[in-house]
């Protein structure tokens, strides 16, 4: 190789810029105005395209007021312009762009005034409103692509597809997406899955172009086959800045191909992580509802307990020991109290009385207090008595005592009815039988007697 034409990047790329620069010293071009940029410096990057090109533009803030032209904030997108400056090359990115110094307005593109139009008319018919928007199925199994088989937008989707429609179908019908019978091709697409009903939505996708390369999506023949649609559909056409008619028709509009791929599938780690929450949910509710369902059954064996006949049995055994002990405790205090009363008065006799009539009295006094030890003792022997026939009572309502004297208590065990004549039985039914000690299982028989 001759090492004289040995270029390395920044060689070539001055020589490129001198040769650039020296071949177009000033000129004047023309298009329409795509896409601005105005950072704080106060300079306007922006696109200058036609059918064909796209030329990036820079108007640096020195030229703004040098020449009488368009206001800089004049400028707006979709405007048909005339740039006057020459052609240069950025090193760093290596692209050639053009230095504007005068920009004068030629008016708006006629096909931005088109689209506007169209805007506003089927905004007036209810295509844009939100109420006729469908909901977008979640995950959904059945997907149909509508988009150019060979065009970078499907690749981008499937990659995507792969990643996070598990499980899901996908049909691809290829469409022409640009050009002379595309808006017939795309139309044709969706009538054709409305008819067979086999997807859940329907995916318009393309990669990105010029106005005019899009144009396809700003028919109101495409506009009108989304909107009547029974079924959701779903478009990621072109790049974020651009929003066509079929973008603002649809019932969900993605920026992207790939971008229209992540708003039907989830994320297949958030459906994971979703399964954690929803696992976690389910055992702390089966936790609350076990551990309520155990205090419920708690307390029910508590007040069972409490009502059992065995423990009522107790209570009033209890009750009774507790009337016997206040009974000697209320006879003893009554003795003592008498005794001390009556020492005291006899005390006092003696002291205002004689010798001979104190003895009268004491003598009556004896009497009184015969007659008050026989009426206490009377009044004691009457309540031991009925004690006596309480507690009687009480040992003969035990349940269990008939069982003692060796009687069964038997139930029909599918009714739990206490038997009493064998009319309630029939062959064949099973009876539980309760002794004093244990509980036993029989089978009713016939008797062929």
């Amino acid at each position: 190789m001759n090492q004289s034409y040995l270029y390395n990047v920044s060689q070539l790329t001055q020589a490129i810029k001198e040769g650039l620069e020296a071949s177009f010293p000033f000129i004047w071009v023309k298009g329409q105005v795509g896409s601005i940029s105005r950072p704080d410096s106060g300079h306007i990057y922006l696109t200058l395209k036609d059918g064909q090109a796209i030329l990036q533009v820079v108007w640096f803030k020195s030229f703004h007021k040098a020449f009488t032209g368009l206001p800089p904030e004049k400028l707006t997108e979709g405007m048909e312009i005339i740039c006057a400056g020459r052609i240069s090359v950025y090193p760093p990115r290596g692209t050639y762009q053009f230095l504007a110094e005068l920009i004068q307005d030629q008016g708006i593109g006629q096909l931005y005034l088109e689209y506007e139009a169209l805007k506003n008319k089927l905004s007036q018919k209810g295509y844009f409103d939100h109420e006729h928007k469908q909901t977008i199925p979640s995950d959904p199994s059945r997907i149909l692509v509508l988009t150019s088989p060979s065009g970078a937008a499907m690749h981008d989707f499937l990659c995507l597809s792969a990643d996070r429609g598990y499980r899901s179908r996908i049909r691809i019908y290829p469409v022409q997406v640009q050009g002379e019978g595309a808006e017939k091709s795309i139309i044709q697409g969706l009538n054709l899955a409305n008819k067979n009903q086999w997807a859940e939505v329907i995916v318009i996708i393309r990669g990105g172009g010029s106005l005019e390369d899009l144009w396809t999506f700003n028919k109101e023949e495409v506009a009108t086959a989304v909107y009547n649609s029974s079924i959701p559909v779903v478009t990621g056409i072109g790049h974020e800045t651009d929003l066509s008619i079929t973008d603002l028709t649809a019932d969900l509009r993605a920026v992207t191909p790939s971008h229209a791929a992540q708003l039907i599938w989830t994320e297949r780690s958030h459906l994971v992580q979703r399964l954690d929450e929803l696992n976690l949910n389910l055992k702390q509710a089966w936790d609350f509802l076990f551990w309520n369902k155990w205090k419920t059954i708690k307390q029910s064996a508590k007040a069972l307990s409490w009502l059992s006949p065995d423990n009522q049995l107790e209570r009033i055994k209890e009750r009774q020991d507790t009337l016997l002990h206040q009974l000697l405790t209320w006879e003893n205090n009554l003795l003592r109290q008498s005794e001390e009363r009556l020492k005291s008065l006899s005390n006092e006799l003696k002291k205002c009385l004689s010798r001979k009539r104190f003895d009268s009295f004491d003598n009556h006094l004896h009497y009184l207090t015969t007659r008050l030890q026989a009426g206490i003792r009377y009044c004691l022997d009457h309540k031991e008595h009925k004690f006596s026939i309480t507690n009687k009572a009480l040992k003969d309502s035990d349940p269990k005592l008939p069982l003692l004297k060796g009687y069964s208590l038997v139930k029909i065990r599918s009714t739990q009815e206490i038997l009493h004549s064998s009319s309630q039985v029939k062959p064949d039914d099973y009876l539980d039988i309760q002794t004093y000690k244990d509980n036993l299982l029989a089978r009713v028989i016939k008797d062929d007697n």
